[in-house]
């Protein structure tokens, strides 16, 4: 998916890039915050606003219960599937 294919673009243009999908969300899946730790940058792809705190209610979650300020929210609310590029877009907005 749209997903993936940005990690492999990101990949391409020399960044460190992967990917994991959250099957559900309670209780959270064991050990991701081991997994979650070890990136300095983590972004969360959702179709979702940004909140009161600038974060979808996925990223806000994660944030609250492993206190990792590296979480961060890629949000669009327009009910389009994500693209690509908008994808490495928010990725590199956050970086630069």
């Amino acid at each position: 998916g749209p997903i993936r294919e940005a990690c492999d673009q990101l990949r391409n243009k020399g960044l460190c890039a992967s990917a994991t999908h959250i099957r559900h969300l309670h209780p959270l899946p064991g050990k991701l915050d081991k997994l979650l730790s070890t990136y300095e940058h983590i972004f969360v792809i959702e179709m979702n606003d940004y909140g009161l705190y600038g974060n979808g209610q996925l990223a806000t979650i994660l944030r609250a219960a492993y206190c990792n300020p590296a979480i961060q929210s890629i949000c669009k609310t327009d009910g389009l599937a994500y693209r690509v590029r908008e994808i490495v877009a928010g990725v590199e907005k956050h970086l630069a």
